[in-house]
């Protein structure tokens, strides 16, 4: 009875100091800030792939190596990732965009870059801009 006892006492012994504690996946060891922009980065690479309409939470939970419930825990629904997702990109393009100086990208090269962004088939017309 008492190496019965003993064992047990061994296994959870075992369990604590071996399995207690530590981190099963990545995301376990990351901050607050890392999950939410891993997070961010995969729901924007699973856009890019799938499409909004055809991604899913698992989708991205799955690309960022979390679990769905995480993935809720951060953001309310799809559509919250979506907005968090813009606003990123945004940040990206402002902090490239400030860091130029003022005089070398004219209004009309402005133009003619969120032109060139919103029609693939687009040819430059300066003719169209002057």
């Amino acid at each position: 009875m008492k190496i019965k006892q003993l064992s047990i006492i061994y296994f959870f012994y075992y369990v604590y100091f071996n399995l207690v504690g530590q981190p099963t996946k990545m995301s376990d060891r990351m901050s607050t800030q890392e999950k939410r922009k891993r997070l961010i980065d995969a729901a924007y690479k699973v856009f890019i792939k799938k499409g909004y309409v055809n991604a899913s939470i698992k989708d991205i939970a799955n690309e960022a190596d979390m679990t769905s419930g995480l993935v809720h825990y951060y953001f309310k629904n799809k559509e919250e990732l979506l907005l968090s997702v813009q606003d990123e990109v945004q940040k990206h393009y402002q902090g490239h965009y400030d860091r130029q100086p003022e005089d070398c990208v004219t209004p009309e090269e402005v133009l003619l870059e969120i032109k060139s962004r919103s029609v693939p088939e687009y040819r430059p017309m300066k003719a169209f801009f002057m």
